[in-house]
């Protein structure tokens, strides 16, 4: 890879996903430097109101504000390693979660999301703990059918057909969906890292981040598995936020606990955790790691 080269990265992630407050995270690290060998910020081309916006928010513990099909923010981020030896010139869109909705429904590429897409070298796809992101089983469906039929209709009663929504579909099954987009129109293999947000909310219940897509999301992964020719993969567990912010109690003990604002952010991957937020985009680069985080 060339490193003066314009590698963009795509993140994707339906609303609620977690990628506003990762955005907002990213560009504290970026703009403080209070992680001595994260990537460094050289130059921003572009409008930071918005940026500054949501890291005001999320350095007050507030609910960082995420996007909107009307307030759809795309800065370039010039990017240089902690040596200044490689450089990259960073297109991070913050896509709204209701761009890929309305993807999945209309069956078609918006115009921002078609640009973003194409300039992208790597992709950072967000799923929440929180969200819908299991399809309904087969054996559990299977043991409902008994109280089905005994309330079924008599031929006396209306008929009434259901109707499909597709909003209503799976969250794990659109962004599959996303990723088939890419995979049909984009050059392959893409380097994709599976963000799971919240971490810190979960981390008691599951071992690794992968445990958790393997439970949760077993589907994605075995997608993901079964596509070598197009996809690179890695499984993130995020703790953007550091604590659920609805919790005083948890919120101020956090703030006793950290010495800088970056110690809140974890990201948990297969060789340990870390406070650098941006080492997810230096695996999505190829770049290697810090010497320490």
């Amino acid at each position: 890879m060339n490193d003066m080269g314009k590698n963009g990265i795509l993140l994707v992630g339906l609303p609620k996903a977690g990628k506003t407050s990762f955005i907002a995270a990213l560009w504290h690290v970026l703009t403080s430097e209070e992680i001595p060998c994260s990537l460094k910020l050289t130059t921003l081309g572009g409008d930071d109101t918005y940026l500054n916006q949501i890291k005001g928010e999320w350095l007050n513990y507030q609910q960082v504000v995420r996007t909107t099909q009307l307030n759809e923010a795309i800065p370039t981020i010039n990017l240089s390693d902690e040596n200044g030896n490689r450089h990259c010139s960073l297109s991070v869109p913050d896509l709204s979660g209701e761009t890929y909705v309305r993807q999945w429904i209309d069956r078609e590429w918006s115009q921002k999301f078609g640009d973003a897409a194409l300039g992208a070298s790597a992709i950072l796809v967000f799923i929440h703990p929180n969200q819908m992101l299991e399809t309904p089983e087969i054996t559990p469906t299977l043991r409902l059918l008994p109280d089905v039929l005994n309330d079924s209709p008599t031929l006396d009663d209306p008929i009434v057909e259901p109707e499909w929504d597709e909003g209503k579909a799976a969250s794990v099954v659109q962004l599959i969906d996303v990723m088939q987009f890419l995979q049909r129109n984009l050059t392959t293999p893409l380097r994709i890292a599976i963000m799971v947000s919240a971490w810190d909310l979960i981390r008691d219940r599951y071992n690794s981040p992968v445990d958790f897509v393997k439970d949760r999301t077993p589907i994605l992964e075995q997608f993901l598995r079964s596509n070598p020719e197009s996809f690179v993969y890695t499984v993130l567990g995020v703790s953007a936020l550091g604590v659920d912010i609805e919790n005083e109690a948890d919120t101020q003990r956090l703030q006793k606990e950290t010495n800088c604002a970056s110690e809140r952010i974890e990201i948990v991957s297969a060789t340990g955790t870390s406070h650098d937020i941006t080492s997810p985009l230096r695996w999505a680069l190829s770049w290697p790691e810090g010497e320490s985080s």
